[in-house]
């Protein structure tokens, strides 16, 4: 029985198509009940569904076997045959047969459908229905014939119909009975079938019918029920393509984009080459506003088919999107380069479908966008079809009668669309404009535009801002058109903003506040209603103008509003020197105006002059230099705008050092105003025509009228005096200028700089004390004030003290000035004070970044000995200032100091090109003096030749580099220097004759211990020039070269004692309070058992030290320690001991020194 209840079910559950499902039941009949007849009838059945022809070849085999021929073996083998394909062969056994059962007359009419013989097959499935009225498939085929072939859809119906009642499992009755009622537009009804269908059964066997009602529901509009209709479909087949785009479908109906962008991405994961499914996710991404994506998925698109047109209209319309969005951000050539690219795909798109209303419109809105821009200087590559037979004067004409000729031929295919009569109209205004001809062709297309679609509030804005350009006398028409566009559409931006402009005009300022006002409540980031407000602000002269010409650039570009902002700064900003905007203030200008400019192709020489003043307070020189000589170059200027220029671009190219060129220009502006003079004074004394100079100042100065023009020339002259007579004579010179007069501030810090340089200490210190009196009126003043006083205080002999505090002093009145403490740390690094990073640090603090002070920051880190720290902040002013030679140097420096390679760090000056010789040079040179002082002599012999190459400095570097070349390849082949033989290097020493060479060759002598030919190497270097500063250090080595000679070879101690007082002697008369001398004396008196001499000459090292730990001061006091002990001066000893706070720790003395100074009295024992 149980076998008997499976073989049911396999066969009900085949019955409904669920060939897996009865394929299961089946596998479960125990083995000695498979081979049965009703069971093996079933299993065919099955392998027929399944499309498994062989199995279902083999089944047949047995069942003939089993049951031998039979009529219903005959029909099941060649229904085989049928669903095969082989249809001659099943043709052949089926007309064999003498008697005709139903089953065998409805394969007969299938194999006349197949070989497409209609007329033979109909009456055979009438004939097959009329044997067996309860089989669905011959109403199936009666169904399509009528549905297909006769286009009697009412019959195919009433056949689906039929065959639907008799098998309502059966999925292809079903979905030609909703194709059909589709058909003949019975919407509703087939909707309610399906709904019934799906209600019935279960999810997965009912995929067609969400499927289709999904599709259905789609049509109605109900696109959340068509969402959850095609959801459920996928949940039967979720690998259904088909599927997935129909589920995208609904969700772009339900402005989902994100959900059906998923969609069909899930599409292009199965087939990454499906053109709908590319297709719509390029139109989702460009709705969603990523126009790139867009382009990008459309190229995709038309990579799979060249000549899909919508593919190539959405290309070209995302082109157009991505170039308005570039010229908006000011990047020209982007802009060009989408619009060019915009126009040859809607080229492409004509090419293929030329009678295209919207291609031919789009192709309009592309030729139009440059002129919308204002781009008088860029063109379009137009097809071949658009060239004009007489084309224009300007790239901006030809492309406005192009697009003229698209609208028109566009119009010429459906001439009541108002949108091309608008788009039309625009292009003819902006034609008008262009020529400055009438504008009654404009308003005459925007009029028809407004004709036949009068409910459009754009067109009656745009037919406003028509009647506003024609003149005064169209207002009134103008005011209507704006006022019928608010009407129409109250939250209208646009409207508002052209009547606030039309009041504005009219000289209505207080209705054009209000309607600017209006829109920017509508939208407060919009930038024209701004800008009105600015240009209202300004007319009425309110002090926020600049404010909002400054929140209009940071708005967007607009090239009025840009001019105006750098217009008001360069009236406010006074004189290039005076700067009284911040770098971010000028940058905003600056960059605004650069976008107007390049959108108007630089054709404006006045902005061009303006954006040239703003480089310029910005220290861009270079930069401003080009702007100022391409405004100059620009034709059709007046006069006066030409000598303007030209001393703007004269002043600027004497702060780049082309004095030369400078004097030229202003010499061809034939002017001799002060500011004329002024730049060719400064240029003549740069090129050392110093007569001409003053001169030319003096001429200046006559046509100065006011005291600080004339204070300004008189320092002027002073410098050129200072050049040509000394600092003496032009101390004198502008003291008799400027007599009794009031001195001001400049003229002050001028005469104390001169007083210094005149080592006039008196007269500085007056200047000083003047200047401090004045240093209650401003923090600027008083800090340099400060700065002035710390170089006197340095020009004082190098009083460190006395500049740090000065300098401390006006910390503690402004210490918010980052100036000030960058120059304490400066004075205290010339000092070797560890405070000087602290200083550094809290001027960085304050904002001090420049090179120079990170310079410092770096050095005193690395006084201090904070490696890590140092090489921190060398590569932090390495990133900040790539180009500064001194970051590299200092960063090789810093490596060096943390025992990392640093040759690749100091080799950064190669790169970069624009330093000077006297740069690389030092960096090369600090490169040899790193790799000497870790003994790399093999480096040393691969950099030194680098040096030398194509090396035009002085030729006593280029000896001593030769002489370090000759050592360092001596010392790079012996490991050991004792073992180094120096008498080829002292050949070379001779034929170079160097002072470095001997001083070289000294030092390896030394380390040989041949101590009398070192004292003569030194002996030879001093005899050259320059190596006065050297003499004192020379004559300290040689008298203690004397004395370790004296040491080591007894035959001739004494007189090379002598000869090491006579060292002694000319050293101590150089410099009699050199600390070094004496305690060589010291060693020299006590090695000579000068007792007397020995304490006279360490007590003054010890009187001679200023304060601090060094090594001589230990040395010194060790020595005065051991004679006084020898002495057993009791007295001294407790007076040493007591002035220099000594204890057993620091005396470092043996045990029997220790012991000998206890039983003196001179120290308690250690537990005391």
């Amino acid at each position: 029985l149980s076998q008997k209840l499976l073989l049911c079910l396999a066969e009900s559950l085949c019955a409904q198509r669920c060939h897996k499902e009865a394929l299961a039941a089946l596998q479960k009949i125990k083995e000695d009940h498979t081979m049965k007849a009703a069971v093996l009838w079933c299993s065919f059945e099955i392998a027929l569904l399944s499309w498994n022809f062989d199995k279902a070849e083999e089944i047949v085999s047995s069942l003939q076997s089993i049951v031998g021929e039979s009529l219903k073996l005959t029909e099941a083998r060649a229904r085989l045959l049928v669903e095969h394909g082989k249809i001659a062969e099943a043709r052949g056994i089926l007309t064999s047969l003498e008697q005709k059962s139903p089953e065998a007359v409805h394969l007969l009419a299938r194999i006349h459908w197949e070989l497409d013989q209609y007329d033979e097959a109909v009456p055979m499935f009438i004939e097959a229905a009329r044997l067996d009225s309860e089989d669905h498939r011959n109403f199936v085929y009666l169904g399509k014939h009528y549905f297909y072939h006769v286009k009697d859809t009412q019959k195919a119906v009433r056949c689906f119909q039929k065959a639907f009642q008799l098998n309502r499992v059966s999925e292809e009755a079903g979905s030609l009975l909703s194709d059909a009622l589709c058909d003949l537009g019975q919407h509703e009804q087939n909707a309610k079938f399906l709904e019934a269908i799906t209600n019935q059964l279960p999810v997965k066997r009912a995929k067609w019918a969400w499927l289709r009602l999904g599709l259905q529901q789609m049509r109605l509009g109900n696109a959340t029920e068509a969402v959850q209709s095609l959801q459920n479909s996928l949940r039967a087949d979720p690998d259904d393509r088909a599927c997935w785009e129909c589920l995208g479908e609904a969700y772009l109906m339900r402005e989902s984009l994100g959900a059906a962008l998923l969609c069909f991405k899930k599409c292009l994961e199965v087939d990454p080459r499906d053109l709908f499914s590319l297709y719509e996710t390029a139109t989702i991404k460009a709705r969603q506003g990523l126009y790139r994506d867009a382009a990008e998925n459309f190229e995709a698109a038309l990579d799979v088919d060249p000549e899909y047109v919508p593919a190539l209209k959405g290309l070209s319309e995302a082109r157009l999107a991505l170039a308005r969005e570039n010229l908006e951000q000011g990047l020209c050539g982007l802009g060009l380069e989408n619009c060019q690219l915009a126009m040859d795909s809607a080229a492409r798109a004509l090419t293929l479908q030329g009678k295209l209303v919207c291609v031919w419109k789009l192709m309009g809105d592309i030729c139009l966008i440059l002129p919308v821009y204002g781009m008088d200087w860029a063109s379009l590559k137009l097809p071949a079809g658009m060239q004009l037979e007489h084309p224009c004067d300007s790239s901006q004409g030809q492309l406005l009668r192009a697009s003229q000729k698209c609208y028109m031929t566009a119009l010429g295919m459906k001439p009541r669309v108002a949108s091309l009569w608008h788009d039309l109209g625009l292009a003819l205004w902006l034609e008008a404009r262009l020529l400055k001809s009438s504008y009654s062709k404009a308003l005459a297309s925007v009029r028809n535009a407004v004709t036949l679609d009068a409910g459009q509030f754009a067109y009656w804005n745009s037919l406003g801002v028509l009647a506003l350009s024609s003149g005064t006398e169209s207002y009134a028409l103008a005011q209507h058109c704006f006022i019928k566009s608010l009407q129409l559409e109250s939250n209208n931006l646009y409207a508002w903003t052209n009547l606030g402009a039309l009041y504005l005009l009219a000289g209505n300022v207080q209705l054009a506040h209000q309607a600017f006002a209006k829109a920017q409540s509508l939208e407060p980031t919009a930038l024209r209603p701004w800008v009105g407000q600015a240009l209202i602000a300004e007319k009425v002269q309110h002090d926020d103008t600049v404010d909002l010409f400054r929140h209009c650039t940071g708005l967007g570009n607009h090239g009025d509003a840009a001019r105006a902002y750098a217009y008001w700064l360069c009236k406010q900003s006074g004189p290039p020197g005076f700067q009284d905007h911040g770098r971010d203030t000028l940058i905003v200008a600056s960059d605004a105006l650069s976008r107007t400019v390049d959108l108007e192709g630089g054709l404006d020489p006045a902005a061009l002059n303006m954006l040239g003043l703003l480089l310029e307070r910005q220290g861009l020189l270079r930069s401003a230099r080009d702007a100022f000589r391409k405004a100059l170059a620009l034709p059709d200027q007046a006069d006066d705008n030409i000598k303007c220029i030209r001393v703007n671009l004269a002043r600027v190219l004497g702060r780049l050092g082309c004095y030369e060129e400078a004097i030229q220009l202003c010499l061809q502006t034939e002017s001799r105003s002060r500011d004329v003079l002024r730049l060719l004074g400064f240029c003549y004394g740069k090129l050392g025509e110093l007569a001409e100079a003053l001169k030319v100042y003096e001429e200046a100065l006559s046509k100065s009228q006011q005291l600080e023009e004339k204070e300004e020339m008189e320092l002027a002259m002073a410098v050129v005096t200072l050049k040509t007579s000394g600092a003496s004579a032009a101390k004198d010179f502008l003291q008799n200028r400027l007599g009794n007069k009031m001195q001001s501030r400049e003229s002050l810090e001028a005469l104390c700089c001169l007083s210094m340089l005149a080592a006039d200490r008196s007269g500085s210190h007056g200047y000083v004390q003047s200047l401090m009196k004045l240093a209650r009126s401003g923090t600027l003043l008083h800090e340099r004030t400060a700065f002035l006083l710390c170089c006197q205080n340095f020009a004082k002999g190098n009083d460190s003290r006395q500049a740090s505090r000065a300098l401390s002093c006006a910390i503690h009145l402004h210490p918010d000035r980052g100036f000030l403490w960058s120059t304490l740390a400066q004075a205290l690094l010339t000092a070797r004070k560890p405070s000087a990073l602290c200083c550094a640090l809290v001027a960085l603090a304050l904002g001090e970044w420049s090179s120079h002070h990170l310079a410092m920051l770096v050095l005193a880190r690395l006084m201090q000995g904070k490696a890590k720290e140092a090489l921190r902040a060398a590569q932090k002013m390495v990133f900040l200032y790539p180009d500064s030679h001194s970051g590299w140097v200092l960063l090789g420096v810093a490596m060096s100091e943390c025992r990392v390679v640093a040759d690749k760090t100091l080799q950064h000056d190669r790169f970069l090109l624009g330093a000077d010789t006297l740069w690389k040079l030092w960096s090369n040179l600090v490169q040899v003096h790193y790799a000497c002082s870790h003994q790399r002599w093999q480096r040393v012999s691969e950099l030194v030749p680098l040096v030398l190459w194509g090396f035009a400095g002085s030729p006593l570097v280029s000896k001593s580099l030769t002489v370090l070349q000759a050592f360092s390849d001596t010392l790079g082949k012996s490991a050991s220097l004792e073992r180094v033989s120096l008498s080829p290097l002292q050949s070379v020493v001779d034929s170079e004759n160097t002072a470095t060479g001997w001083q070289m060759l000294s030092k390896l002598q030394q380390k040989s211990r041949n101590y009398s030919e070192a004292i003569e190497s030194l002996e030879k270097a001093k005899k050259f020039d320059g190596m006065e500063d050297k003499a004192l250090e020379l004559e300290l080595c040689q008298a203690w070269l004397a004395l370790r000679s004296a040491k080591a070879d007894s035959s001739q101690h004494g007189e090379l004692l002598k000869s090491a007082l006579g060292y002694l002697n000319e050293a101590l008369r150089t410099n009699p309070r050199c600390k070094a001398g004496h305690l060589i004396l010291g060693v020299w008196a006590l090695e000579n058992d000068n007792g007397r001499l020995a304490k006279k000459s360490l007590e003054r090292v010890i009187r001679f030290h200023e304060g601090g730990s060094s090594w001589i001061r230990s040395v010194a006091i060790h020595l005065l320690l051991l004679h006084y002990m020898e002495k057993k001066d009791t007295d001294a000893l407790k007076k040493l001991i007591e002035m220099e706070q000594l204890d057993l720790q620091s005396l470092s003395l043996s045990k029997e020194s220790t012991a000998q100074l206890i039983s003196m009295g001179v120290l308690l024992m250690p537990h005391d």
